[in-house]
Parts: C-alpha cells; sequence; structure tokens
C-alpha cells in the first residue's frame, strides 16, 4: 500500500480537536484553516492584495493619504459590516444624511495623518481608543480595531493589533478561562440560566465620570497577548493574532452550538489546558 493509500481523508479535512472538542492550536490545524480562509471567496477578497477592491491593494501600496483616505475607510466599513456609514446619521424631513465615514475622516485629518501613521507602525494600542470615538455619540470601537489593524498588516507587515467584533467578544472568555484560568463572564440567574460574557464591559463600553466612552484596547490587546503566548507554551505552535482572530471568526460564527460547547466549559477545572 502507498502512502497516499494510508492517508485518512476523513480526519484529514477536519480540525484537530483538544480535551474539550474544540479545536486546537496544532501546526496542522494552522494550515488548514489558512487554506479554507484563503479559497473562499467570501472571506478572501478583503485581504487580497492583488485586488483592485480591497482595501488590503490599497494599504499595501502605502500608508492612506488625503487622496485615498476616504477610499480606504469606506472599503474596511463595507468589508466588515461595521456600519460605520450610519454613524453620525442625521434625519432631515424623510430624507435621512449618512455621515459617518465622512466624519471619521475628517477626524483623521484633523488629528494628521502622519502622526496616526507613526502610533500605528509602532502599534499604540492608544491611538484605537482615540478613533473609536471620533464619531460624536457612537463608540466604532470595531471598526477602529480593524482600521488599525490592516493599517499595521498590510502597510507595515507587522501583527501588532487584534481586531475586536462581537464573536470574539463572545467566546474569548473560554480561551481566557482555558489558557489562563481568568474569568471574564457573569452567571446569569433567571428561568434560562446561563453565563455571560464580559469582555465588552471590561474592556469596551467603559465611560468616564463625564458619561463619554473612554475604551480600554490596550487591556484586550494585553489579554488576547497573554492567551497566545499561553498556547505557545502550552502546544508549542506559535499563533499570529491574525490567525487567532481567523479561528474565533471562523469556526464560531453563526454556530450557537459550538458556542455552546466552549461556554459549557467555563468554571469546569477540568477543562483548563495544560
Amino acid at each position: 500500500m502507498n502512502d497516499f493509500a494510508r492517508i485518512n481523508f476523513e480526519n484529514f479535512y477536519k480540525f484537530d480537536l483538544d480535551k474539550n472538542q474544540l479545536p486546537a492550536f496544532t501546526k496542522k490545524n494552522l494550515v488548514f484553516l489558512t487554506a479554507l480562509i484563503q479559497n473562499d471567496s467570501s472571506y478572501r477578497n478583503s485581504f487580497d492584495k492583488d485586488n483592485p477592491e480591497s482595501s488590503a491593494f490599497l494599504l499595501s501600496k502605502a500608508f492612506p493619504t488625503e487622496d485615498n483616505i476616504y477610499d480606504v475607510v469606506k472599503r474596511i466599513d463595507i468589508e466588515n459590516s461595521t456600519h460605520l456609514s450610519v454613524s453620525g446619521m442625521k434625519k432631515e424631513g424623510n430624507k435621512q444624511n449618512n455621515q459617518g465615514i465622512s466624519i471619521f475622516v475628517e477626524g483623521l485629518l484633523e488629528r494628521g495623518l502622519e502622526n496616526i501613521k507613526k502610533q500605528i507602525q509602532h502599534g499604540v494600542p492608544e491611538i484605537v481608543d482615540e478613533l473609536a470615538v471620533l464619531v460624536p455619540n457612537r463608540l466604532n470601537f470595531s471598526f477602529a480595531t480593524k482600521f488599525c489593524t490592516y493599517c499595521n498588516r498590510y502597510c507595515f507587515g507587522k501583527d501588532d493589533y487584534s481586531i475586536y467584533d462581537s464573536v470574539v467578544s463572545n467566546i474569548l472568555p473560554y480561551y481566557a478561562y482555558v489558557y489562563l484560568g481568568e474569568k471574564y463572564w457573569k452567571d446569569i440567574h433567571s428561568k434560562n440560566p446561563r453565563k455571560k460574557s464580559t469582555i465588552e464591559k471590561t474592556f469596551v463600553k467603559i465611560k468616564n465620570k463625564d458619561g463619554k466612552f473612554q475604551p480600554n484596547y490596550a487591556g484586550y490587546q494585553k489579554l488576547i497577548g497573554e492567551i497566545l503566548c499561553a498556547i505557545q507554551e502550552k502546544s508549542h505552535t506559535a499563533v499570529s493574532r491574525k490567525i487567532f482572530d481567523w479561528m474565533l471568526w471562523y469556526y464560531y460564527k453563526n454556530d450557537k452550538r459550538r458556542q455552546q460547547t466552549a461556554y459549557n466549559c467555563l468554571g469546569h477545572h477540568d477543562c483548563i489546558l495544560e
């Protein structure tokens, strides 16, 4: 029997699972995940540097300038469905005037693109918090993380930022618990007892004494960094922020069963990975 005939193709095209029956961070899984995403037209177009319609195409040329910053912001918004375009919406009679992208871009220009470029190039976390509140009365934290991540990744080839979205926010407590033993959830005692993520409350929707949003991206970034260090220590596999985001987003998005499998582990010491 030759080597090809010995391959178990049924398992070859499935994720290796950890003891909690969720994807382990093995080298095989990382290669498999990358292949899935890079060959799925629903995802690959947004990070294809050869696709003229992608933000990656624009950003891989150079950091945005006054000439193309609006197009870059708009493309990132569309690719990620972050709804920045409807931020700052004003009603004029029966007409709706969408101003979010324009307001965000104006804020970038006021702060100076060169200044923002330097901060993103060096992975300064505080710039995310600053950009998240550019549009008055609307917190655009998710979009700010994606804008900084994409600029850092495609302009400078770096991996300093982690994306924030609802999928990551909901499932991150599992990884914080099984890799670090830390609790980022609360128990809901009601007719439908359940556990609820506190990631958003801890790092995102924070307000200062004046009632204005004052998120803590540095804390969020640090938590994921610590998880990645623990993954490398325990699995002997280096995982980038990009791959970690891909794994969580691709595996758990719109799958309540998988999310519940993760939540069933919270608070159970035997689920902690060694």
